[in-house]
């Protein structure tokens, strides 16, 4: 993959029970694990995943993903910050650049 852009993700941390979910907003995708830092960790897993099955298959990212449903911006808007910017560290093979601009937590 040959592309130099950058994406730029709002994520939502939040619990169920004992589980910690990290959600994208832009595109309905997450991951969960049993803590908010895991959960970031797991999520980069899936996504990197995802972009790199879309090369694979050449199609342009996150084809037919949606955003996150919309409670889950309000959510969002309403949560805590979390933490600075998180850059997600691509594959090798990868060269698009990603970054959580805004990590956001709701208890």
């Amino acid at each position: 993959m040959a592309d130099n852009s950058q994406l730029l993700l709002s994520i939502l941390l939040f619990n169920e029970g004992n589980t910690w979910i990290a959600q994208c907003l832009e595109w309905d995708i997450a991951a969960q694990d049993d803590s908010p830092t895991k959960a970031l960790q797991a999520f980069e897993v899936v996504f990197w995943t995802r972009v790199m099955r879309d090369d694979e298959l050449g199609r342009p990212l996150f084809q037919n993903v949606e955003s996150a449903p919309a409670e889950l911006w309000q959510q969002f808007r309403a949560g805590m910050p979390f933490r600075d910017a998180y850059p997600l560290r691509p594959p090798a093979a990868i060269r698009i650049r990603a970054e959580a601009t805004e990590i956001r937590l709701v208890a």
